[in-house]
């Protein structure tokens, strides 16, 4: 085996552990739920849905998210036989495809390609989130290795092929994610146009009638022209606008990320020359539409990567230089290295948040599934009020929804009205009348630092009467007859999902309301196993009464239960520094830190550093106090 192999091999296997470290996490995308529910709904009939079977504010109107169909079948069949752990292998499989298709682009230059590969799939991890658009990112890449392939063969029997091949590769995507397929005619147009700047007119002819294929096998789909229709509505549809997905990243961020993508692949143009016209032309017109949703910006990496290896195998100069750097192996290979070491600190506050969420495993994870436990265990079938994020999660669990992530079957209007009742009591009021829900679950708390918390004036309205709460979701019982026994059983008379998340509680010094609170807290901290609000508010209580036994007990269940968040850490922490133990005080508060450090908080004043410096560490201490200051 020569070096070059040797050097493609182990970093070609060093970038694959790579893209599995960074698509490693548990399935938790809000969609993912009703593309399962949508394939197996399809499975079980045997037909595609045509009527909305999901949503009760659409009964009788036209189900029109039809053009996913096949990608919604495999992913129930992948669901089926390995639930969310299966969800997650297809992640990574889809991403360690598509990369990999890539690097085909230029075989002999896995080493330092791969490099460039690692660090996309660090600036656009969200792009491989589990929906249809894992298949678009594999066939876009299949795409552009087809078409670049085109574009550089002299080869009489590639030229043949190749149409008949991207032909395929349309009829597959056009029935796995509709008219998302379309984009195959951005390259195709670009490749032409080439050729006709070239004057290679057979050549240019060749491209017209592959793309004219390419837009007639758009129609070999069960939709047909209702994957055109699909499209004209995501363009024209105002729903878009309302979610963050179809809107661009701001400026700042998108240059920190893409910008150093853009600067390679401008300078591997200017530099090579080879094919320019059809290089710049896929490169403007897919980094125009990464700048009009954040949901393309995957699509641009992609074609930014293609460009980049395509240019780069062309240039003779950079092949040289490839060929004499691999002779100082041990330098190339430490260089490589230093590479991966900095991608990998460049991720790592993106892993922190993941780990603080118990995310980082196979599987997966619904702020809705506790409290739909609490439904299905209390027999609950009312009309339920859903927000907008946990309808496919219920739509799963065979529930009839408000609403779900099918912006486009709801319409502007609707979407509108149904978020501006988590603010507005009377909009809240005029749904109720006109939908008579008497059950409401909700996904609670600001999405953003700064954002209002929703659903607040649900705690004076005497018509309905909060029944289960935990770190994520609530579930409200509108009081009618119907519900009495259960509000009576389960209804909370202190907590609130909004004191729950700030802490906003006093100590009573009324025992009774005392004893209430901790009663409350402790059921909130049972029916959802996966929480620690609760325990960290009966730690913080505990802790104030003097009973530092159980608060120390409640901040070691918060922290068994997530390990990775600083707070059952910082909580314990100050039990122990309360008992005199600064030792062990000051381990705890410097885990606390650690995994606070990529949080926008600030685990420093000067009673922490006090601790350290009566543990011995008083250098660790005075640095507290400095950046306490």
């Amino acid at each position: 085996m020569d070096r070059r192999t040797a050097f493609s091999i182990g970093f070609g296997v060093l970038g694959a552990a790579f893209i599995v470290w960074v698509g490693f996490f548990k399935m938790f995308n809000a969609d993912v739920w009703w593309h399962i529910r949508a394939g197996q709904v399809m499975w079980e009939t045997k037909h595609l849905i045509h009527t909305d079977p999901f949503a009760y504010t659409r009964a009788g109107m036209p189900y029109l998210a039809t053009h996913e169909w096949l990608a919604q079948l495999l992913f129930a069949a992948t669901y089926a036989l390995g639930g969310g752990a299966g969800i997650v292998v297809l992640r990574i499989a889809s991403m360690l495809l598509g990369f990999g298709i890539l690097l085909a682009i230029d075989r002999r230059s896995i080493w330092p390609n791969v490099l460039l590969v690692m660090g996309a799939a660090i600036a656009t991890s969200q792009g491989f989130l589990e929906r249809p658009q894992l298949f678009s990112n594999v066939l876009f890449a299949m795409s552009l290795l087809l078409c670049f392939r085109l574009l550089g063969s002299g080869k009489r029997s590639s030229r043949r092929t190749t149409p008949f091949a991207l032909v395929g590769i349309e009829i597959l995507w056009v029935n796995l994610h509709g008219a998302a397929a379309l984009l195959l005619l951005i390259p195709l147009g670009a490749i032409g146009l080439q050729w006709l700047v070239e004057r290679e007119w057979e050549r240019a002819r060749m491209a017209t009638i592959t793309g004219i294929g390419v837009v007639a096998a758009s129609f070999v789909s069960p939709n047909a022209i209702g994957n055109f229709h699909y499209l004209w509505l995501l363009l024209t549809d105002r729903t878009a606008r309302l979610l963050l997905e179809w809107n661009p990243s701001p400026w700042t961020d998108y240059l920190l990320r893409i910008g150093p993508f853009w600067l390679i692949a401008a300078a591997a143009i200017v530099w090579t020359r080879r094919k320019p016209v059809a290089a710049v032309m896929i490169l403007l017109v897919m980094g125009i539409l990464s700048r009009m949703a954040l949901r393309h910006e995957v699509l641009f990496l992609i074609t930014v990567l293609a460009v980049i290896f395509y240019e780069l195998s062309h240039n003779v100069t950079w092949k040289q230089f490839l060929e004499k750097a691999q002779e100082q192996w041990a330098m190339m290979t430490a260089l490589g290295l230093a590479v991966t070491a900095l991608l990998i600190r460049a991720h790592l506050p993106s892993q922190m948040i993941l780990a603080r969420g118990n995310l980082v495993r196979l599987g997966s994870f619904s702020p809705a599934q506790g409290a739909e436990e609490f439904l299905e265990r209390n027999h609950i079938d009312g009309k339920i009020f859903n927000t907008y994020l946990i309808g496919g999660y219920l739509l799963l669990r065979k529930r009839p929804v408000f609403i779900d992530g099918r912006n486009d079957d709801y319409g502007a209007a609707f979407l509108r009205q149904t978020f501006a009742a988590n603010e507005d009591p009377g909009i809240w009021e005029e749904l109720e009348r006109r939908y008579g829900f008497t059950v409401a679950v909700i996904e609670y708390g600001p999405r953003r630092p700064g954002d209002p918390f929703s659903f607040t004036f649900l705690k004076d309205n005497t018509a309905w009467k909060l029944v289960y709460v935990d770190d994520w979701a609530a579930v409200y019982l509108k009081s009618i007859p119907e519900d009495a026994s259960l509000i009576a059983r389960f209804g909370y008379r202190v907590v609130t999902p909004e004191s729950l998340t700030r802490n906003a509680f006093s100590l009573s010094n009324i025992p009774s309301e005392t004893a209430t609170l901790h009663r409350e807290l402790e059921r909130v901290s049972v029916e959802d196993p996966r929480g620690t609000k609760a325990l960290l508010l009966l730690g913080a209580i505990d802790g104030q009464s003097g009973n530092l036994n159980a608060a120390a007990a409640d901040a070691a269940r918060a922290i068994s239960r997530a390990p990775n968040q600083y707070e059952g850490y910082a909580l314990l922490g100050s039990i122990l520094a309360a008992e005199e133990r600064w030792s062990d005080a000051a381990t705890m508060f410097r885990r606390a830190i650690s995994l606070a450090r990529y949080l926008p908080v600030h685990i420093s004043n000067g009673k922490i550093a006090e601790i350290f410096e009566r543990a011995g560490d008083p250098v660790f201490g005075r640095q507290l106090r400095q950046m306490a200051r």
